[in-house]
């Protein structure tokens, strides 16, 4: 009996080790302030599209409304992505220019630590810029998913009310 559950047990572990996904590196690696910038620009760009095709509320069938809903919810996953993905860089440059320490005399400090503190807080504002544009977009397009929602609603309780034959009419069957 203790062999069969070793071997279940080693055959259990091999299916999972063999389902698990493996995350590449691209994926693990951290995004540059360029790439992140392009990203959530190509987002706000997909957000102000559909939010426009929204509101026009012109012919926008289910089958619109479904492609647009998928559109906000990728839109959203690639924000939180990004969010979290940035969130640890900006605590990374936080703790260097922490430890450059506050400036106790401008003069005497030498033009390298004033340079390093200068770049550290530009990153610090750049990152945290990003990071609060990439929870904007995802408000935004929560927002979104809930008008979609309301508009489906809309259409689902127009069909509803929608005269229909009856089913015990003979022109039915």
């Amino acid at each position: 009996c203790s062999r069969l559950c070793a071997f279940l047990a080693l055959w259990l572990l091999a299916v999972v080790l063999a389902v698990t996904p493996i995350p590449a590196a691209a994926e693990t690696a951290a995004w540059t302030p360029a790439q992140a910038s392009e990203s959530l620009n190509e987002l706000r760009d997909t957000l102000q599209t559909v939010q426009q095709r929204l509101q026009k509320k012109d012919g926008l069938g289910d089958s619109d409304l479904v492609a647009l809903r998928n559109q906000l919810l990728a839109a959203q996953e690639q924000a939180q992505e990004m969010s979290v993905r940035l969130e640890p860089e900006l605590l990374s440059v936080t703790a260097r220019l922490n430890q450059l320490g506050p400036v106790d005399d401008p003069a005497g400090e030498s033009d390298d630590i004033a340079r390093q503190r200068a770049q550290l807080q530009q990153s610090v504002t750049e990152l945290d810029g990003m990071i609060k544009l990439a929870r904007l977009i995802g408000v935004e397009t929560t927002q979104g998913l809930d008008l979609v929602s309301k508009q489906r609603r809309a259409i689902f309780q127009a069909e509803l009310g929608l005269q229909s034959q009856s089913v015990l009419t003979p022109r039915f069957w």
